[in-house]
Parts: C-alpha cells; structure tokens; sequence
C-alpha cells in the first residue's frame, strides 16, 4: 500500500468531519465546542464517554 495515499485519505476524512461537524454547530446554533472522546473508527468494545460540564457519562449502549 501506499502510505502517500493512506496519508491524504486520512486527512480528507478528518477534514470532512470537521466540515460536518462545523455544518451542524452553525445548523442548530451550538456554542460549545464539539469533540470526540471516541476514536476513530469506533471501538464498540469500550463505552463512549459524554461530558456534560464537569460530569461524565459513560454510554455503553
């Protein structure tokens, strides 16, 4: 494989991420911050953690 293309692949991903996640923060008016606490791809086999202020949520569904 070649790592050249692995490379441009990744950054377009996260680039279209960060263009979807921007798109919804401006389509519904939100002021915080949005971050993943999850990796990318998702790792089913752990809880996804939600933090709402100063708590934090681990959702395992």
């Amino acid at each position: 494989m070649n790592i050249d293309y692995l490379t441009e692949a990744s950054n377009n991903i996260k680039t279209y991420m960060y263009f979807i996640f921007t798109a919804i923060k401006e389509k519904f008016k939100l002021n915080t911050s949005v971050r993943r606490f999850a990796p990318f791809p998702l790792n089913f086999d752990k809880p996804m953690v939600v933090k709402r202020g100063k708590d934090e949520i681990y959702k395992d569904d």
